[in-house]
């Protein structure tokens, strides 16, 4: 079981999307690192210390975790709006603790390899109603063009931040990477105009993978992790 202390682990920084439940409600979460016993969400969720929450995490292969976290400390950062929370995971089952360590072993052997991603100042979830939303999304992401993000939430230029998209029929999610180019203060639709991290080849096949999924119902969310094989 994972008890020990995160201080104990080496943790690594990694961007993906997770779901944090607590009392029943779900929240839209962002890793910015993780450990063999914890990970650190930014999230527009409002925990205290002390509190136990479940976290869900969706894998590659429509493998889906869901894990027990307590919540270790609550950071305000004065640069973004959303705080930085640090869960602790504790008396994992043997098939999560194994499933989990193989997430962490394949993330540690990437690490060094790939590009760190940027710091995340906060996490915007963007619901396309359509089907040619979703496909100017996409066309977006693909070329690294601007979009619009409709939120309520204060952000600064410059400031990095992570979109999910939420399918609208499936509530599936993926994930990506933008900076903020300006605000708008409209009362009506505020929001954020951004400039979104172009997609490599595999990612841009991800989020392919992504749309097709979501039209069938079946689960995916999107992450940068490695195939995690069974045991």
């Amino acid at each position: 079981m994972v008890s020990a202390s995160r201080r104990t682990h080496t943790r690594y920084r990694f961007h993906m999307p997770v779901r944090l439940i607590r009392n029943g409600r779900p929240a839209f979460a962002v890793t910015e690192d993780l450990s063999m016993s914890g990970l650190r969400v930014r999230s527009d969720a409002r925990p205290r210390g002390g509190d136990v929450a479940r976290l869900e995490i969706h894998l590659p292969e429509a493998t889906r975790l869901v894990v027990p976290a307590s919540v270790v400390h609550v950071r305000h950062d004065a640069d973004s709006e959303q705080p930085a929370i640090g869960l602790e995971l504790a008396e994992l089952e043997a098939a999560a603790e194994q499933t989990w360590r193989r997430v962490v072993d394949r993330v540690r052997a990437i690490s060094p390899l790939r590009k760190l991603g940027e710091h995340i100042n906060a996490v915007v979830p963007l619901y396309p109603s359509t089907p040619s939303a979703i496909a100017n999304i996409q066309l977006a992401a693909r070329g690294g063009k601007s979009l619009f993000a409709p939120t309520a939430l204060r952000a600064r230029v410059g400031e990095h931040v992570q979109l999910l998209v939420v399918h609208p029929g499936s509530r599936n999610l993926f994930s990506l990477q933008a900076r903020v180019t300006e605000l708008v203060g409209d009362d009506k639709r505020p929001g954020l105009h951004v400039e979104l991290t172009p997609l490599d080849i595999h990612q841009r096949a991800a989020m392919s993978q992504f749309i097709s999924c979501s039209r069938e119902r079946r689960s995916f969310t999107h992450t940068v992790v490695p195939r995690v094989r069974s045991a």
